[in-house]
C-alpha cells in the first residue's frame, strides 16, 4: 500500500514537472534544435550507409565460404530429411521423452514421496558414512519437511505453480503473458514404486562423498534432460549463468548448448542454421585470432587464448539461431537483467562483508577512505563495471518501455529494484570509467527516447556536484590526475604499448596477457615495469592482432548499429532493448581508452550474446515486417 501511493506520488510529481515544462520557451527551443540536428542526421551520408552496413543476408548463403561453414550443419540437416519418417516414428514412440514432456503435469504428491525417500537414504548415508555434524543433517531434513508439506497438495506441479502468486510474479519479469494450457491431463510416473526405491538406494550410496553431493547429483539429473528437450533453455542458462560461472564451467555450458542445438538439427525439423549479419566480420575475427595466435611470441598460451574466442564466439551463432520468436527473445533479454541484479546483489552484500581488497585498485595518499572495491563473481571491479555498463542501459530500457505500454506497476517497480540495485553496486565499484560509462549511456537513452529529457539532464550536470557524497565528487574529478598513481601508471603503459605497435603494427605480438608481458618487458618505463594488458582496448586489439584487429571490432560495432538502426516497429520490446545495448555499446567504448575489456575471458561471452541478441532482435523484426507486408 506504501509503495503504491509513493508510486504513485512519484508519477503526478515528475508529470506535473513535464508539463510546466513543456509549455516553457526553453522547451520549444531545445526542441528545435533537437529537430534540426535530427533531420541532419537522418539525411546524412554516414546514417545511409550505417542502415545500409549490414551485407544481405542472401549474398552471405550463396557464397563459397558459408557454403564450407555451414556443411557440418547441412550435413545433419540431410540426414533428418533422408531418415524424416523414422525419426518421428520413434520419437513418437519414446516413453522417455513422453515423461519429459509430461512432467509438469506430475501429481505434487509423488515428487513429494519420492524427496520423502532420497531424504531418509541421506539422512542413513549421512549416519553411516559421514559426519553428523549440524550442515550434513540440515540439509536432508530440509528435504525432508518438504516432501512431508508436497504430499498435502493433490494438484498436478503446472497448476501449483500457474496458482503460485510468486511464480506468476516471475513469468510478469520474464514478460510471459500466460500460461499454456495443453498437456493439463495428471502424467503419473512410470514405475514410481521402483523410482522410489532407486531415489532412496541412490542418496544413500552417494552420501559416501557428501550429502550435497546427492543434491548436486540430482539437480544434474533433472536439468539435463529439460535442456536437451529445449534448446532455448540452454540458451536462457548460458545468458543468465555468464558473469556468474567460472570460465571453464561457461566454456562447457556453450559447448553442452551446442551439443543440444546440433542434437536437434540430426533429429528435428525446426532447428535450422542462418547466416547473420555478422558472418563476416565473425569470420575474419577468427581468422585473424587464430593467425595471431599460430604466429605469437608465445604460441602456447596465445592459441589457448583463441580457443576460449572461438568457444565464446559460438554463443553468438547460438543465442542468434536458436532464439527465434519473441517469447524466447523477450525472457532472454530478462534473463540477462536478472543476471546482472545478481551480481550486483552479491556485489553490494561483499561491500559490507569485505574487510579489505587488492591496494593497488586505489591509490591509498589520495583516496585513504576507500578500503574496499566490490567486484562480485567477476574478480576485479573494473571488469563489473564494464558488465554493468553493458546491463544498467539495459535494465532502464525495459523500464522505458514497461512506461510506455503502461504495463504493470509491479513489474515495473521489479524492474527499477534492478536498476536501483544496480546502480548502488556501481557505486562501490569506484571505477571512475565504469561510472562515466554509465551516466553516458544511460543519459543518451534517455535524450533519444523523450527530448525533454535533455533539459534535466543539462540541470543534473549542475546540481550534482552539489549532491554527490565528498567522496564520489574526489573520485570523478581525479580523472587526468597525474598525482594518482593509476592514473600516472595508466599513461606510462599507454607509451609503451604505442612504441611496440610501431614495430608491430601489421601483424601484432599475439594474443594474451603471457604474449603482452613478454614484449611489453622490452619496453616498459619506469614506474610501470609490469603490466599484463595495455589498460586500453583499442590499443590491445593492435598488439594482439595488428591495425586489422581493430578494424575488425570497429566493423562488429557499426553491424551492430546498422541492425538496430534497420528497426521497423519501434514499439516493441525489441526495439527499446536494442536501443538500450546501442547506448550501452557507447559507454564501453568509452571505457575501452582506459580498460582492455577482454582481458577477462567472461567478458568476451557477454559481448558475444549482446551482439546475438541484437542480431536475433532484428531477425524477429524483420520477419514480423514480412508478414505484415
Amino acid at each position: 500500500m506504501v509503495l503504491s501511493k509513493l508510486y504513485i506520488w512519484i508519477s503526478h510529481f515528475f508529470k506535473s514537472v513535464i508539463d510546466v515544462y513543456d509549455k516553457s520557451f526553453l522547451s520549444h527551443i531545445i526542441g528545435s534544435i533537437c529537430s534540426f540536428f535530427g533531420q541532419k542526421y537522418h539525411d546524412s551520408f554516414f546514417a545511409n550507409q550505417l542502415k545500409n552496413h549490414a551485407p544481405a543476408r542472401d549474398k552471405i548463403q550463396n557464397s563459397l565460404t558459408f557454403g564450407i561453414v555451414s556443411c557440418p550443419f547441412a550435413f545433419l540437416k540431410n540426414f533428418y530429411l533422408k531418415n524424416e519418417d523414422k525419426i518421428e516414428k520413434s520419437k513418437s514412440q519414446s516413453r522417455i521423452l513422453a515423461f519429459f514432456h509430461n512432467a509438469k503435469n506430475i501429481p505434487v504428491r509423488q515428487l513429494g514421496l519420492i524427496f520423502v525417500c532420497i531424504s531418509l537414504g541421506m539422512l542413513l548415508g549421512v549416519v553411516a558414512f559421514a559426519d553428523t555434524d549440524f550442515l550434513n543433517i540440515f540439509l536432508p531434513i530440509v528435504i525432508l519437511v518438504s516432501g512431508l508439506m508436497m504430499l498435502l497438495s493433490a494438484q498436478s506441479v503446472s497448476c501449483v505453480l500457474k496458482n503460485s502468486l510468486l511464480f506468476k510474479y516471475i513469468r510478469s519479469l520474464l514478460f510471459i503473458n500466460s500460461c499454456a494450457e495443453e498437456n493439463s491431463a495428471p502424467y503419473s510416473i512410470p514405475l514410481f514404486k521402483t523410482v522410489c526405491v532407486f531415489s532412496f538406494l541412490l542418496s544413500f550410496s552417494l552420501c559416501i562423498a557428501s550429502p550435497y553431493a546427492v543434491v548436486i547429483a540430482l539437480f544434474i539429473c533433472s536439468l539435463i534432460p529439460a535442456l536437451i528437450l529445449k534448446p532455448a533453455r540452454c540458451v536462457y542458462l548460458m545468458v543468465f549463468c555468464a558473469p556468474l560461472l567460472p570460465t571453464m564451467a561457461n566454456a562447457l555450458l556453450v559447448a553442452f548448448t551446442l551439443f543440444v542445438y546440433l542434437l536437434h538439427m540430426a533429429f528435428g525439423k525446426d532447428t535450422q542454421y542462418r547466416p547473420s549479419s555478422f558472418a563476416v566480420v565473425i569470420l575474419a575475427f577468427l581468422l585473424f585470432s587464430f593467425l595471431s595466435a599460430l604466429f605469437s611470441i608465445t604460441p602456447k598460451s596465445s592459441v589457448a587464448v583463441f580457443a576460449m574466442y572461438f568457444v565464446f564466439t559460438l554463443s553468438f551463432v547460438l543465442v542468434s539461431n536458436i532464439i527465434k520468436d519473441k517469447a524466447e527473445w523477450k525472457t532472454t533479454a530478462a534473463l540477462f537483467v536478472l543476471s546482472s541484479f545478481a551480481v550486483s546483489l552479491y556485489g553490494i552484500i561483499q561491500n559490507y562483508t569485505l574487510d579489505t581488497t587488492t591496494q593497488s585498485w586505489v591509490d591509498p595518499t589520495m583516496f585513504s577512505d576507500i578500503t574496499t572495491r566490490v567486484y562480485s563473481t567477476l574478480a576485479n571491479p573494473n571488469v563489473l563495471g564494464q558488465f554493468l555498463i553493458l546491463t544498467v542501459p539495459v535494465t532502464f530500457a525495459c523500464i522505458i518501455y514497461i512506461l510506455k505500454q503502461k504495463g504493470k506497476k509491479s513489474t515495473l517497480l521489479g524492474y527499477m529494484a534492478f536498476a536501483l540495485v544496480s546502480v548502488i553496486c556501481l557505486a562501490f565499484t569506484w571505477s571512475r570509467s565504469a561510472w562515466v560509462g554509465v551516466v553516458m549511456a544511460v543519459v543518451i537513452l534517455l535524450c533519444l527516447n523523450d527530448k525533454r529529457w535533455i533539459a534535466l539532464c543539462i540541470a543534473g550536470v549542475f546540481v550534482l556536484p552539489l549532491v554527490l557524497p565528498e567522496s564520489i565528487l574526489a573520485r570523478l574529478t581525479s580523472i587526468g590526475n597525474t598525482n594518482d598513481t593509476s592514473t600516472t601508471y595508466r599513461i606510462a603503459v599507454w607509451k609503451s604499448s604505442v612504441n611496440m605497435i610501431r614495430d608491430y603494427p601489421l601483424c601484432g605480438i599475439g594474443l594474451g596477457s603471457d604474449a603482452f608481458l613478454t614484449m611489453y618487458r622490452r619496453y616498459a618505463l619506469s614506474g610501470a615495469e609490469f603490466a599484463l594488458h595495455a589498460h586500453n582496448f583499442y590499443l590491445q586489439w593492435i598488439a594482439d592482432m595488428g591495425v586489422w584487429g581493430l578494424v575488425i571490432f570497429i566493423s562488429i560495432i557499426l553491424t551492430a548499429y546498422s541492425l538496430i538502426s534497420s528497426f521497423r516497429n519501434k514499439r516493441t520490446l525489441m526495439y527499446y532493448v536494442s536501443i538500450g545495448f546501442g547506448c550501452a555499446v557507447v559507454g564501453y567504448l568509452f571505457q575501452g581508452l582506459a580498460e582492455t575489456q577482454w582481458y577477462n575471458y567472461r567478458m568476451v561471452l557477454v559481448f558475444w550474446i549482446c551482439m546475438a541478441i541484437i542480431q536475433s532482435a532484428s531477425d524477429i523484426d524483420a520477419k514480423e515486417a514480412l508478414k505484415d507486408d
